[in-house]
């Protein structure tokens, strides 16, 4: 509603409080997507994909920040104002259109963060800590994004910032080369980093409020007519999607290795898509190999180009419990599923299963029916925190990322970084 209170017309739901956002209109120089494309559902969220009337789509997994972009421009939406007396946020809308690494090293060298901060004319000490940032990428990807995302001037230090990732707290790996960073600590590290906090990817999987009354999502199969002492069934165990040249190279070798050589291609145990082939790598259209993640128990998540994936996302919204492998990719978005995590995914101990200590079939074929069926239960109920909808929704990763951001400000206020 206007008044900033969530209100779907179900008694069963109580009123939920929507954080009131202002967004800046900024310059051409530093926003670089046309109003238009913002504004449209197929440019954010990517084209509709056959199945799942249309909920699922070729979501380009940079659009995190536009995304967040266009649903704060819908019209009538709960988190909008154009009043920056009542804003508990000021959203800065800085550079959304998809970028790979070396176009934001580009852009960001050549970015001026005087002329940036002439354009946000509301920031000043006491609202510092209420100004937030979007980077739709890891955070190692900013590291040439100096003023405002990395090394912040001293008028952004308190703002907060959103990425894929955050700075890790270990890193202990050596094969795991993660880190480039010149810092040597992850404390000096988080200090070019201030209020850094990350957000899931997106899913190609999207709630829509306007045919979900009716409409089952995949991730909600589990609670469909179904004792929660009873499994759902799957047509394969184990499912990965994925290459084997490049991530975590070793881990995904093992997979592979381990599903042709140990359970011999046996699809009910172990299912991984065109193994015999090259998997190109899928940035932004999802393929029929991404359907696997549907009729799957376990979707095995080792690291890709960092320890954060989106696959991960995709595994959450098809209801495939994810099976990780490191305890980076572990603590990404703590706001979307740190509070159940742990009862809806396996994490595995890399090393032991390099040294073939673990045998994944084994492992994930004695968890007990009963544990089993509380993490796909787990999934039914909160997988939809870890997607982001199409439009208004009280429960999605938009509005667990505002009310994260509302608190981390309110908090970061008590703590003396901004005068309230």
């Amino acid at each position: 509603t206007a008044t900033g209170q969530w209100n779907d017309n179900s008694e069963e739901e109580e009123e939920v409080s929507c954080p009131k956002v202002y967004v800046y209109n900024l310059s051409s120089e530093f926003h670089d997507v046309d109003l238009d494309n913002v504004t449209s559902r197929d440019f954010t969220f990517g084209r509709k994909n056959k199945g799942w009337k249309g909920t699922l789509r070729t979501t380009y997994q940079h659009n995190g920040g536009l995304i967040m972009e266009h649903r704060l421009l819908q019209p009538d939406n709960c988190y909008y104002t154009d009043n920056p007396a009542e804003a508990d946020l000021f959203f800065v809308p800085l550079l959304m259109g998809p970028k790979k690494a070396h176009i934001w090293k580009e852009i960001c060298q050549s970015l001026n963060v005087s002329r940036l901060l002439t354009e946000l004319t509301f920031l000043n000490d006491k609202t510092a800590c209420q100004h937030f940032f979007f980077f739709s990428k890891g955070h190692y990807s900013g590291e040439y994004c100096q003023g405002w995302f990395y090394d912040p001037v001293p008028q952004l230090q308190n703002a907060m910032r959103l990425a894929y990732s955050h700075v890790a707290g270990k890193a202990e790996d050596e094969d795991l080369m993660y880190f480039r960073q010149r810092s040597p600590t992850p404390e000096i590290y988080k200090a070019r980093h201030p209020n850094l906090v990350s957000v899931p990817y997106p899913s190609n999987l999207h709630w829509d409020n306007e045919i979900n009354y009716t409409y089952t999502m995949p991730w909600e199969k589990h609670t469909t007519n179904r004792n929660p002492n009873t499994l759902a069934t799957s047509a394969a165990l184990i499912s990965f999607v994925g290459r084997f040249d490049h991530g975590d190279v070793p881990v995904r070798q093992k997979i592979l290795q381990l599903c042709r050589d140990v359970y011999h291609n046996n699809a009910t145990i172990c299912s991984i898509p065109d193994a015999d082939h090259e998997v190109h790598r899928k940035s932004y259209a999802p393929s029929d190999d991404l359907f696997v993640k549907a009729s799957s128990t376990f979707c095995l998540e080792p690291a890709g180009d960092s320890p954060w994936r989106k696959s991960l996302s995709d595994s959450i919204s098809f209801g495939c419990i994810p099976v990780l492998f490191h305890e980076m990719s572990d603590d990404v978005a703590p706001w979307h599923w740190g509070s159940w995590k742990q009862q809806a995914r396996v994490l595995v101990d890399r090393q032991a299963f390099l040294n073939s200590e673990i045998d994944l079939y084994a492992l994930l074929s004695s968890i007990p029916p009963k544990l089993q069926g509380l993490m796909q239960l787990t999934l039914s109920k909160f997988a939809r925190q870890f997607q982001y909808s199409l439009n208004q929704d009280p429960h999605d990763g938009i509005h667990v990322t505002l009310t994260g951001l509302k608190n981390q400000m309110l908090e970061n206020k008590r703590l003396g970084k901004c005068p309230v």
